[in-house]
Order: C-alpha cells, then structure tokens, then sequence
C-alpha cells in the first residue's frame, strides 16, 4: 500500500567539508536561487554547514547543507549517519508506514 506523503519537511546534502566547498554551496543556493539562510541552525561540533528556508521565514521546509567527509564518529551506524545525504517527510499514518517500510526491508529512521 502507498504512503501518504504529507510534506517535504527537509533534503540534507552532503558536500566536502573544505571551507570553499561550503562557501560555494552557500552562495549557489542563497545567492542564486535566493533561499534564506536559517540562522537558528544549532552549532554541531565538527559538522560545518548551513539549513536554508527555501520559502523566507518559513522553517517548514528546508534544505540542509552539511559539510563532511567519512563516517561520522557518534553515528550510531554506517547507515544512521547524520551527515548522509537524507530526506524527511511527514506521514499519515506514522505505524503503518513503519509497518510497510519494515515489510520491505526499507532502512529509516
């Protein structure tokens, strides 16, 4: 049965963690399609980065740019890493999109 998909809530990036590779991607995406840097992104330890509000003053739907390179060290495994490139939704029916992403063998979390 399909999921119901309610809202993107945020795709995350994964870019190389140099300081001009994070500058690039910034101004790509503030300066060229005029997305609004979200100022309240917590500071991560050793995870450089920005979240942009791709509607201004909307924090509903984002996209996070997060500057790394390997594994993360307080991943809680290869695939549940935070700095991986990612997407977040919101459902209806959170258990039974559980339900149907354990039947097929889909990894989330």
């Amino acid at each position: 049965m399909p999921i119901k998909v309610e809202k993107l809530i945020h795709i995350g990036i994964r870019v190389d963690p140099e300081d001009d590779a994070i500058k690039v991607a910034s101004e790509f995406y503030s300066g060229l399609l005029g997305f609004e840097i979200d100022g309240e992104r917590p500071g991560i330890p050793n995870i450089p980065g920005f979240w942009f509000n791709l509607s201004p003053g909307d924090r509903g739907q984002q996209l996070h740019v997060i500057g790394a390179r390997g594994a993360f060290p307080a991943s809680r495994s290869e695939k549940r890493d935070p700095t991986r490139s990612q997407m977040a939704f919101t459902v209806a029916g959170i258990d039974a999109a559980r339900e149907e992403l354990n039947s097929r063998d889909v990894d989330f979390w």
